[in-house]
């Protein structure tokens, strides 16, 4: 199926990962204009924002969003479009990317619109915790007390992640969960 005159919404998150999206804006915009399609683009402007965009665009009956960015990104679209018609596209420009490597999608801005224009879109099953959904990654623990810290930093990349490790791993102590899943 032809992806010619369908009107997609591409939300760019700038704080994502280690390199400017400023720079990578025109090359998106050429590459969108060459799969003759319909789009905007929006900046997100902080946390939360990539959601609310994104169910908009659902409201407003878009085909689809393009998330620019990284797994928080990502995971924000995602939210933003459960239970619509409206598909999700990734172009993974964070520091990690996780979801979009387990999903085979390149860390690679021609190739990641080139699997948007292919237009192959499969169902995705999501979790919850405490009610919130989640598309990405979900830890606790040590996992989760990494991810803290890292949220908390400025920076982005791997060595940000394996500094914060090494401090985490200083400091931790272990907690007891329960994990109730149904009845169980």
């Amino acid at each position: 199926m032809s992806l010619a005159g369908k009107k997609f919404l591409l939300i760019i998150n700038p704080a994502s990962g280690t390199v400017s999206k400023h720079r990578i804006v025109p090359r998106l915009y050429r590459k969108m204009l060459r799969m003759a399609v319909d789009f905007d683009i929006a900046f997100s402007r902080g946390p939360g924002h990539v959601h609310e965009l994104a169910a908009e665009a659902a409201e407003k009956s878009y085909y689809g969003v393009i998330a620019c960015g990284g797994d928080g990104t990502v995971n924000e679209a995602a939210t933003g479009l459960i239970g619509t018609a409206t598909a999700l596209g990734i172009v993974p420009t964070g520091s990690g990317n996780g979801l979009a490597r387990h999903i085979g999608i390149p860390i690679d801005i021609d190739l990641s619109l080139k699997i948007i224009a292919e237009n192959n879109i499969i169902n995705a099953d999501y979790g919850t915790a405490n009610g919130v959904p989640f598309f990405c990654t979900f830890g606790v623990g040590f996992d989760a007390a990494v991810s803290e810290r890292c949220a908390r930093e400025n920076r982005r990349g791997a060595l940000m992640y394996l500094k914060n490790s090494f401090t985490e791993y200083i400091k931790f102590h272990p907690e007891e969960y329960q994990i109730r899943v149904g009845n169980q």
